[in-house]
């Protein structure tokens, strides 16, 4: 028997004992040895005994419920502390969490028990991440293990943020999970500039036709569009050449955008036409 186990015995059977005694001096000093006891009142007496028992039992149930659900939660530091104490005895031998990890590996640990044992020791989510990145996982799979983790895509963008990642590096692992470019743009948009975002696009290699399709699929308003136009210098020559390149046979029919932007960007250079 386990040493919490023995110490609850031994517990329970001193406070049935005590119960007892004051049991027996009770009975005593109300009925005197010897005296009788008329038989209405004996009746009586039964039955509460019996409800008594009844009541007695049903609390003995509940207890032993409550005395399982504390064992269990017993067990459960308990193995939370000794887990703690192994980690910090690992450490003190000079340790690392990637070898930790292998050790835990061995053990038969799951992914999920290997980050809550981390997370128990106060690693943050970014250490956690660049333990599994040390164990040659890529990042497209630690993206899905941190999501079966139940870390949001905001959370596991701020790890990427906190590691410094280049945008065309997280741009990459975004592909690699399966995401189109008009879900990366719903992402982005809450957290950049339409005009950070343009820029953002022309980093990242996308074509003017290519993003002009993103802003006409999220319905971004034709202001947006020219303001970033504008913050890049997007001349009305250009716009007329992108138009007629996304149209083509149609581009007589999307003139007044042309039109439009041009005013938009003479207006801003304070240029007059004659």
């Amino acid at each position: 028997m386990r040493l919490a186990d023995l110490a609850l015995l031994v517990a329970t059977l001193f406070i049935a004992s005590c119960n007892a005694l004051s049991s027996s001096e009770q009975q005593q000093r109300i009925v005197p040895p010897g005296a009788d006891i008329p038989r209405s009142l004996a009746a009586a007496s039964e039955d509460i005994t019996v409800k008594s028992s009844l009541r007695y039992g049903d609390a003995l149930a509940a207890d032993e419920n409550d005395e399982e659900r504390g064992l269990s939660s017993l067990k459960a530091k308990i193995g939370a502390l000794f887990n703690k104490l192994k980690y910090k005895y690992w450490v003190k031998r000079g340790k690392s969490e990637a070898e930790i990890y292998n050790i835990w590996v061995k053990q038969g640990k799951t992914d999920k028990q290997i980050y809550n044992l981390l997370a128990q020791q106060g690693n943050s989510d970014r250490k956690i991440y660049d333990v599994f990145l040390r164990q040659r996982l890529s990042d497209a799979q630690i993206y899905f293990m941190f999501r079966g983790f139940g870390k949001s895509d905001d959370e596991i963008y701020k790890i990427w943020q906190e590691q410094r990642r280049y945008m065309s590096d997280i741009n990459r692992i975004w592909r690699q999970v399966g995401k189109t470019d008009e879900d990366i743009y719903k992402f982005l948009e809450p957290k950049m500039s339409m005009n950070e975002l343009y820029k953002l696009w022309l980093q990242l290699r996308k074509s003017d036709k290519e993003i002009y399709g993103i802003w006409l699929k999220d319905n971004v308003p034709t202001e947006k569009i020219y303001a970033a136009w504008f913050s890049s210098t997007k001349t009305p020559d250009s716009v007329h050449y992108l138009l007629r390149n996304v149209y083509k046979e149609q581009a007589t029919a999307h003139m007044t955008t042309y039109v439009q932007y041009k005013s938009y960007f003479n207006e801003k250079y304070g240029i007059r036409e004659w």
